[in-house]
């Protein structure tokens, strides 16, 4: 009888899923029923609309969650009146990029994103995107106030926490458990890289920025700021790591930008979404 006991509490926490995978599971049921399609013999999913995605094994529940927070939660749901230019600060695997893609009103998206194996993840699946990807101009760099090249920890599993500036396997523990290469990346000054940018297309369209780099947002408005280059970008939607964002929002309102706050999950690690407009019409969605 004792035996028996024991198999079945074995048995049972062998059965018991990890939180990871109970988040998962949620999040790809929630998917499921929105009408997202999963082909895990292609290993591929195709929104309701037909923006389609691939995976290997190790990007997988990445790929997934970035979907569910970009297409599904509408992180960045934002609507403009204008025709707009999009820089994707940030890229990771092209969720965002793709998103702000199949929009009518926007015309060109620039895309930055400084780790090789996550840029290569991003280009198949912008490819997988023929008309979409007519829009999207990738960089393989990453954006910070100089020029230099660094090497830093790296595992693609986790491809969305990945950082030039801090160790994520130390401050960022919970997630980020694994180390499994060291990437040579190459870093650019902001300003020298987004100014041509911005000034080709600033008197014609809306100039949005999207700022996701794991702690770099902080060089990145040091340089923009330097080379006053806030003047004639209009919105920036911003997720904050590691630091209080009081200096960032110092800046924004130097610049007469307008400000909401959206606080994310985890307090501990000063993580946040900032985002700012101008003086141009645009309308937030709020979740």
């Amino acid at each position: 009888m004792r035996i028996k006991f024991i198999q079945k509490a074995i048995d049972k926490l062998r059965n018991k899923k990890l939180p990871i995978e109970k988040i998962m599971s949620d999040v790809t049921n929630q998917l499921l029923d929105s009408g997202y399609c999963f082909n895990d013999n292609e290993n591929t999913v195709i929104s309701p609309k037909g923006v389609k995605f691939t995976y290997n094994s190790h990007a997988k529940d990445a790929l997934i969650y970035a979907i569910y927070e970009i297409f599904l939660k509408r992180e960045y749901g934002i609507k403009f009146d204008t025709d707009a230019i999009f820089v994707d600060i940030g890229m990771n695997l092209a969720v965002t990029s793709l998103y702000f893609a199949s929009m009518k009103n926007i015309k060109k998206i620039y895309a930055f994103e400084p780790f090789v194996p996550t840029y290569n993840s991003a280009l198949m699946n912008i490819n997988l995107n023929l008309e979409l990807a007519k829009k999207i101009q990738t960089f393989n760099i990453g954006l910070g106030n100089e020029n230099k090249e660094i090497e830093v920890p790296y595992n693609i599993g986790q491809a969305g926490c990945m950082s030039c500036v801090y160790n994520p396997f130390e401050l960022n523990k919970k997630i980020c458990k694994k180390v499994e290469t060291i990437e040579k990346l190459k870093i650019c000054d902001a300003a020298e890289i987004l100014k041509p940018i911005i000034n080709e297309h600033c008197n014609q369209k809306l100039i949005v920025l999207k700022i996701d780099t794991e702690g770099s947002e902080f060089d990145i408005f040091q340089s923009l700021e330097a080379q006053n280059l806030f003047a004639k970008i209009d919105v920036i939607m911003l997720e904050y790591h590691y630091r209080s964002p009081k200096v960032l929002e110092e800046v924004l309102l130097k610049n007469n930008f307008t400000i909401i706050y959206n606080p994310q999950w985890d307090k501990k690690i000063e993580v946040g979404m900032i985002f700012a407009f101008k003086n141009r019409k645009v309308e937030k969605w709020v979740h």
